[in-house]
């Protein structure tokens, strides 16, 4: 089972970025519930501490309401509900853009889950991203896109033995510090890029172009 968050904020609307699968479990975080409606898309439920909504009741059937002091975002809160019910496929729809504190917080929430054994991705009508952390997934395969910029970076701390194939600067078994931004603006030259590390953690944004 695909556990889908729907957050507040989605560039592009939810359209350009979310193709439903049968068996999706709908979580949204925050407004993201209402992102949901309008496109005629039920929550399974919603998770809040609800402090941009004045309303009493939601036209969902499970809601779960938090405290607005609270140490986890929305957004973590989500992430923690589907690893907690042994969810393991986990796509954040938005998440990006909009006020910068949420996407590096939404950041870290990739690699709260990547480092537990998710697989997880994050996404929206401009960017998609997703994580790799040994031991738990360690290769990853892309399809190209027209339009869009591969970018790579080492998070919380050095990412060894590195190999990108299928892009227009291949490396292999190469290491990157989270201090210095030389994996940025790559493009996928083959029909599939092949991304790979055998140690850390590996931050993986494709960027549509302006």
């Amino acid at each position: 089972m695909r556990c889908v968050i729907i957050t507040a904020v989605c560039e592009g609307g939810l359209t350009s970025c979310y193709h439903p699968e049968e068996d999706d479990f709908i979580l949204c975080a925050d407004h993201g519930w209402k992102l949901a409606l309008d496109e005629g898309i039920t929550p399974d439920a919603v998770i809040s501490d609800f402090d941009s909504y004045e309303g009493s009741d939601l036209p969902v059937k499970c809601v779960m309401r938090h405290p607005v002091e609270k140490d986890d975002t929305d957004t973590m809160l989500c992430v923690k509900y589907a690893l907690e019910h042994g969810m393991k496929d986990i796509l954040i729809i938005g998440g990006i853009g909009g006020r910068l504190d949420h996407t590096v917080a939404n950041l870290q929430t990739l690699l709260y889950a990547s480092v537990r054994g998710a697989k997880i991705e994050m996404r929206d009508g401009n960017s998609r991203l997703h994580m790799l952390s040994a031991p738990h997934f360690t290769e990853i395969t892309l399809p190209a896109c027209e339009g869009y910029t591969l970018s790579v970076f080492a998070v919380g701390g050095e990412c060894k033995g590195i190999s990108e194939r299928g892009v227009y600067y291949e490396i292999a078994d190469t290491d990157l510090t989270p201090d210095f931004p030389l994996g940025v603006s790559n493009k996928i030259t083959a029909d599939k890029a092949h991304i790979s590390i055998r140690e850390g953690n590996l931050l993986i944004v494709e960027s549509r172009d302006n």
